[in-house]
């Protein structure tokens, strides 16, 4: 049990975690709207969303 533990929060952190790469993609794209663009839409050059994706995945 007390293995299980050390991943407590990791659910929490894996959301912030994609998140904080959400916003980053989002601030390196001035173009994107929440409201206009799918999240697909991210696809900058330095892959910022899809290294969250594959971190947190």
């Amino acid at each position: 049990m007390k293995t299980l533990e050390k991943f407590r929060f990791a659910g929490i952190v894996g959301i912030i975690v994609y998140w904080f790469f959400v916003a980053w993609s989002i601030s390196r794209n001035p173009w994107f709207s929440m409201f206009h663009n799918a999240l697909s839409d991210l696809g900058d050059p330095q892959k910022l969303l899809h290294l969250g994706y594959t971190i947190t995945g």
